[in-house]
């Protein structure tokens, strides 16, 4: 799992190294974590600061490369796999987020960063087509969920705002934000042939077969240069500080990521987040705001639950939708010397024409949805604290038991990430997988059956249909059932069945696509790429 080391904060005196030092630690005996820090003085600082936490390094590989920020998500490498198994890297281009031009010094210092770490693992890499008017297509990993057989799920509020336009890979007439619609976007006469383009190329770099676009995505993901939101609706302090502006601020929204709201847990199944809606009179100006912002996201949750469990995959299977809960919204202030803040004091590019304001009411970008799964592991953003409401606790302990129940057999951990929310993301936004290499697999000597395959087939020669029996992840008591690699050929590999099950001990031959590496069990091969 690739992280990358904080270079700010995003409100000062909240750093988001505890976050990443948190994320570190709960990796330890799942997987390997690939840091990149700046250079060697960057390096030196992290390794103190992770041993003073009591954070271990025997699963971290540093790698020295420049970076901004930390959203590994979509600056990091994205890896895909050809149709002949070899490992990959996809490289899309990017315009921050669609805050900036592509050639700014912000667009222009991350865009190459999955190169670099290409270069450095020896993994070729396939570039981004470019679009009639020569400009590149932009993507980001956290702009599009996959069900791994050839259906993903994209956003039209992000799409076309980062490829609709005059200077954008689609060329044509710049979307214009009309909150009236439900993508918040007027209708758009280029956006349906814009469309087709951008499928063409999911297709061709993600292997995708069908596209599902929703609309948009949660409110408090909206991209903040489009100005204020709920301005109708006045705070004048929040936490002893004045605010001198009605509506709230979204805190780096990058306009509707599905990783924020909507994810597929299996080839057939998606969760979905779900807001609850409260009754009764606000008794104060920020409760009259949270309940004016749970009611937009109602409305933009439900019409993607309508889109969505009315789709089928690319196989025709119908979609099973499972609700998530959403956090409780929780609002902050920011101000001079705060990283978001002081960005968005120099920002010169927003679509109402406003300015930003002395002090900035902002929205935590806070999900259950933006969960990292990883071997036998799932990390789950936790908001509770002492002292705060046990609705927030209620909704935490929900989040969990959604998650133990889609993910059976894998431990469910939860990480404080609200420093890292106060900057427009969440704990799978500042996290990048790397699938295992065809040296660590042969090193680790231990695999598992896919978690996307209900029970494998243990045959009884390298070759040919007589089965010994079928082997799941899991026994039927929920314990792990893993593989010894013994030996393989070119489809299948002889396998030593080990746990709870009636062909425990038993060698037999699986094959190579139904298993994948039990990172879990190789800590000795973790110093490998």
């Amino acid at each position: 799992m690739w992280l990358l080391w904080p270079t700010y904060e995003n409100k000062a005196g909240f750093s988001s190294t505890d976050v990443t030092a948190d994320l570190i630690e709960a990796f330890k005996s799942h997987t390997q974590v690939n840091l990149a820090v700046q250079d060697a003085a960057d390096e030196a600082a992290a390794r103190e600061l992770l041993t003073a936490r009591g954070v271990a390094l025997d699963h971290v590989h540093f790698f020295r490369l420049a970076h901004l920020d930390i959203w590994a998500r979509d600056t990091g490498p994205q890896f895909t796999r050809s149709l002949a198994g070899a490992l990959r890297v996809n490289d899309w281009n990017f315009n921050f987020w669609g805050y900036e031009e592509e050639d700014s010094f912000n667009s222009a210092f991350d865009e190459p960063f999955d190169r670099k770490i290409a270069r450095k693992l020896k993994v070729p890499v396939i570039d981004a087509a470019r679009g009639p008017n020569g400009v590149r297509f932009v993507h980001e990993g956290g702009s599009a969920s996959h069900n791994g057989h050839g259906t993903m799920i994209a956003v039209e509020s992000v799409v076309m705002q980062r490829n609709l336009g005059p200077n954008r890979f689609c060329g044509g007439l710049a979307p214009v934000t009309d909150f009236s619609q439900a993508n918040t976007y007027a209708p758009n006469p280029d956006w349906p042939a814009c469309k087709a383009l951008v499928e063409q190329e999911y297709f061709r770099m993600l292997g995708a077969r069908k596209v599902i676009w929703i609309p948009t995505g949660v409110i408090e993901d909206t991209g903040t240069f489009r100005g204020a939101l709920g301005t109708h609706i006045q705070v004048p302090e929040f936490q002893g500080v004045s605010v001198p502006h009605a509506g709230v601020y979204t805190m780096f929204g990058v306009n509707g990521h599905p990783d924020e709201f909507l994810r597929f847990v299996g080839p057939d199944t998606v969760v979905l987040a779900q807001t609850k809606l409260t009754s009764g009179s606000p008794r104060s100006p920020v409760e009259r705001l949270s309940q004016w912002l749970d009611r937009q996201n109602h409305e933009r949750l439900e019409r993607a639950f309508d889109i969505i469990s009315r789709e089928t995959t690319e196989s025709g299977q119908p979609i099973h939708v499972i609700r998530m809960p959403t956090p409780v919204l929780t609002f902050d202030v920011t101000g001079p010397g705060d990283g978001v803040y002081d960005y968005f004091a120099a920002y010169d590019r927003w679509e109402d024409g406003s300015v930003a304001p002395p002090v900035m009411l902002g929205l935590w970008a806070s999900s259950y949805v933006n969960y990292v799964p990883t071997n036998d592991l799932v990390i789950v953003s936790r908001f509770w604290k002492p002292g705060r409401s046990l609705e927030i606790k209620r909704r935490d302990d929900e989040a969990v038991a959604v998650l133990k129940a889609v993910f059976p057999g894998r431990d469910v951990v939860q990480v404080y990430s609200e420093n890292v929310n106060r900057g427009g993301g969440g704990l799978n936004c500042i996290t990048q997988q790397q699938p295992a290499s065809a040296t660590f697999v042969q090193k680790c000597g231990w695999s598992k059956v896919r978690v996307d395959v209900a029970a494998a087939p243990l045959f009884a020669g390298p070759d040919g249909d007589t089965q010994l029996g079928k082997v799941g992840r899991l026994s039927r008591s929920g314990q792990d059932i893993y593989l010894q690699r013994l030996s393989s050929t070119e489809g299948r590999v002889q396998v030593r069945v080990s746990g709870q099950s009636n062909l425990d001990g038993l060698i037999g031959w699986v094959d190579v696509v139904a298993i994948e590496s039990a990172g879990e069990k190789c800590a000795a091969v973790y110093s490998l790429n």
